[in-house]
């Protein structure tokens, strides 16, 4: 007897690219993160290492995530997919926040205010 296969929603495959989506931009920071360590004296510095360190690797959190989400939600696990779809959305959501902050900053400086 042959089971119907599990439709994903839209809002999760629409995740799921956006997620992925970030990696385009990831050879950009990448190259800019080998000028963590211009300033002298930071390549000793335990915190740089760790920065870089997170900045690079952070294409493993969507390159995990949304695989491991859609065969989760493919075998019927649903909260379990949803748990690494949010996990492969995390640099979605940084990316977001720091869009969003220079926006607000960009605006709050063109109406004069003092930060």
């Amino acid at each position: 007897m042959e089971t119907a296969a599990i439709r994903i929603p839209i809002w999760l495959i629409i995740v799921y690219a956006l997620a992925l989506a970030t990696i385009l931009i990831w050879p950009f920071i990448a190259f800019m993160s080998v000028f963590a360590f211009d300033a002298p004296g930071t390549a000793q510095d335990p915190a740089v290492w760790t920065g870089v360190i997170a900045v690079l690797s952070y294409p493993l959190l969507p390159l995990v995530g949304v695989p491991g989400s859609f065969l989760t939600y493919r075998k019927g696990l649903r909260k379990p997919a949803y748990v690494l779809a949010a996990i492969g959305a995390v640099p979605l959501v940084i990316l977001a926040i720091a869009l969003i902050s220079i926006v607000v900053m960009n605006f709050l400086f063109l109406l004069g205010a003092k930060i």
